[in-house]
Formats: C-alpha cells, sequence, structure tokens
C-alpha cells in the first residue's frame, strides 16, 4: 500500500467588495467594510495554518496581512492565484456590458469559453494557470496546511482541477463571498493526486 503525504488547502473567497455589480476581473478594489467583517466572520471556521497565500488583489490581500499579522503563519502574495481577467468587460457594469455588447453578452453565460469578452484572458488558459500554481505550491509546501485567500472563479477552477471536470461545469459551482472549501493534495512516488474534501461551507 502507498504512502502518501498529504497537503491541505483551504480555499477562502474575499468578502463582498467595493464596485455593485461588475465584471471585477483583474479590477483591483477594496473590500467593503461588509465585506471585512464577513472575512472575520469565516476566519472563525479555518483552522490553524501553516502558510497564508493571497492573489496579489487588494480585495485579498489586506485580508490576508490582517491574519498574517495574528498569527506566525507565513505570508506569501502569489500573482497565479489572481482572478481571471474580462478583458474589455472588466470594471463594467452588468448593465452596460448587457447593453453594449447584447448578443455576446447573452452568448458569455450560455458559454463562457467559446464566448469570451473581447481581449479577456481565455478560460482554458485561466483553469490551466490554476492548476499549475495549485501544483506547484503543493509541491513547495508538501505536508504542510495552507490557506489560500483567492476569487470566485481562481476557486471554481481548482474545483474542477480537483475533481477532474469538463471546463464547463465552472459557472455551475456556487461560491459565495467568504466561503470556505477545502481540497486535498496527496503525494507518492508516481504524482500528484487531488481530491475535494468540502466546497461552500
Amino acid at each position: 500500500m502507498n504512502e502518501y503525504l498529504v497537503t491541505t488547502i483551504d480555499l477562502l473567497r474575499h468578502g463582498l467588495p467595493e464596485g455593485g455589480e461588475i465584471f471585477r476581473g483583474s479590477t483591483d478594489v477594496a473590500l467593503s467594510d461588509d465585506g471585512f467583517d464577513q472575512m472575520l466572520a469565516a476566519e472563525k471556521k479555518l483552522a490553524p495554518r501553516d502558510v497564508v497565500i493571497s492573489s496579489p488583489l487588494k480585495r485579498c490581500a489586506v485580508f490576508s496581512e490582517h491574519l498574517q499579522s495574528h498569527s506566525e503563519s507565513v505570508f506569501v502574495v502569489e500573482s497565479g492565484l489572481r482572478e481571471v481577467s474580462f478583458g474589455d468587460w472588466d470594471g463594467m457594469s452588468f448593465s452596460d456590458v448587457e447593453k453594449n455588447y447584447g448578443e455576446q453578452y447573452k452568448q458569455y453565460w450560455k458559454d463562457p469559453i467559446e464566448n469570451a469578452p473581447p481581449n479577456a484572458e481565455p478560460l482554458l488558459e485561466f483553469s490551466q494557470r490554476v492548476a499549475n500554481t495549485i501544483e506547484r505550491l503543493a509541491v513547495c509546501h508538501a505536508g504542510q496546511r495552507l490557506l489560500l485567500v483567492t476569487h470566485g472563479g481562481v476557486i471554481r477552477a481548482a474545483l474542477s482541477y480537483a475533481l477532474a471536470c469538463d471546463l464547463n461545469s465552472l459557472m455551475r459551482y456556487e461560491v459565495p463571498y467568504a466561503s470556505v472549501s477545502q481540497i486535498k493534495i496527496y503525494h507518492d512516488d508516481s504524482g500528484l493526486f487531488p481530491q475535494l474534501v468540502f466546497h461552500n461551507r
């Protein structure tokens, strides 16, 4: 029987940000006061961790710095955990995109892989970026417990990686603000084996 080394990865989505109903993506907006409070409440659900790893966007990084300042965890900023870029739609409200892009907006929600916004990061590339980042962090911090503070799209991509799901399933995962999910990565001589433990706690 194989002996496995296990890396546990908790995925915490940021709380409610400022800016309203927009394609937030790479737009670097701050957490709202309510969003910060949501994350404080979520903190109570988290187990002790060895490393806090944050997206560089401030709706994640500011709270991650707060966590690190109240613990002995190592704090790392990881660009691979940034949200997908929506290209020309980034920072625009849903209503403005619907008004200006009409049919393309409708088709995006039906099939975001084939109907990406103009100049957006392709979802296939985004999904691979997230998978590569998860694997690299699991190898670099093998056997440790990691907290990744990141975005809804990143968490969806991480769950799809753990479950080996078709990428079209990405939009079917509900990832509320300040929710916590967990995956484990099992290591042995033949490779890495991800497993979803729980989602949306």
